[in-house]
């Protein structure tokens, strides 16, 4: 029997141990009460630290009347091509508004319905009288479109400006590119033609900078032609805009070989694959390579 005994008391301290353990009342108050004590310390602390940062009741507060503050008259600093009553009229905007509703609605159609707006953004807001920066549009060509009958400037996302007089003179001369009308009436480049003139100047701008900034004109075809003329030269180049980097690069060789302006033939025509010929009539011959070669009337074969 004391053996059993003593096995019965072993198997029942084995049996204890694997149960959980029940905490008292007290101490499981007592714990979750430390709990709470160490989240409220904690968020104390964060309060301190960024008390400053924390707009309070009275910063709430102040946000709500502000967004319902009154709106009775806008300044707009920026804006050069348009007076703020014309972009204002432009939008269909009726003072006063609330704040609310200028920065929810109206910031929005104020940068769509005027072309020469590119970005609209709230700077101030004091007594009634709110300060708008306004972000012009920069035209990059003069477009004359593909039916002849408008000009317009357009910038590098294709929207038709107004013109500028002291624009017009340092800007390049496109045309053979089509608009259409988009959102509130104003009219844009279509995507693939203004794609197209973007790709080709930036291409151009990328073999010779300083040459770019020297085209004056720039025809592109309906077949992916696109014809260029350059400050102080008569001479019509004709490019492949499929591999306008190829051409360029052909371009400066027979430029360089063909000399001065006076020397240069009437045309160019780089837009075969394997050839670059040159004209100054209606005969063509292959370019020469300088000037006593073109002097001489001598045909040379260029290295391309």
């Amino acid at each position: 029997m004391g053996k059993r005994l003593g096995a019965n008391v072993r198997k029942k301290k084995a049996e204890r141990k694997k149960r959980p353990l029940r905490r008292s009342g007290f101490m499981r108050y007592m714990s979750t009460g430390i709990l709470y004590a160490g989240l409220f310390a904690a968020g104390t602390a964060l309060l301190v630290r960024y008390k400053d940062q924390l707009p309070g009741i009275d910063g709430i507060a102040g946000r709500l009347k502000l967004k319902r503050a009154t709106v009775e008259s806008i300044v707009m600093k920026g804006a050069v091509h348009e007076t703020p009553e014309e972009i204002i009229r432009r939008s269909g905007m009726k003072l006063p508004v609330t704040l609310d509703q200028l920065k929810r609605e109206y910031l929005y159609v104020l940068s769509k319905t005027s072309p020469w707006i590119e970005k609209v953004h709230l700077m101030t807001a004091k007594k009634g009288t709110v300060t708008l920066g306004i972000v012009e549009r920069r035209p990059v060509a003069l477009v004359q479109m593909r039916d002849g009958a408008k000009v317009a400037l357009v910038d590098a996302e294709g929207v038709c400006l107004p013109l500028d007089p002291q624009a017009v003179r340092e800007l390049p001369l496109v045309s053979g590119l089509a608009d259409s009308v988009g959102e509130y009436g104003v009219r844009r480049l279509t995507a693939g033609d203004c794609g197209r003139m973007n790709r080709f100047f930036i291409t151009a701008a990328e073999v010779d900078s300083a040459f770019m900034r020297h085209i004056t004109q720039a025809h592109f075809t309906p077949d992916r032609i696109a014809r260029i003329k350059v400050a102080g030269s008569p001479t019509v180049i004709t490019l492949d805009e499929k591999d306008a980097a190829r051409d360029l690069q052909r371009l400066m060789l027979v430029w360089e070989a063909t000399g001065g302006d006076s020397l240069r033939p009437g045309r160019i025509d780089l837009s075969c694959r394997n050839l670059a010929f040159v004209s100054t009539g209606s005969a063509c011959r292959p370019a020469v390579k300088s000037k006593q070669a073109m002097e001489k009337k001598t045909k040379v074969r260029p290295r391309l």
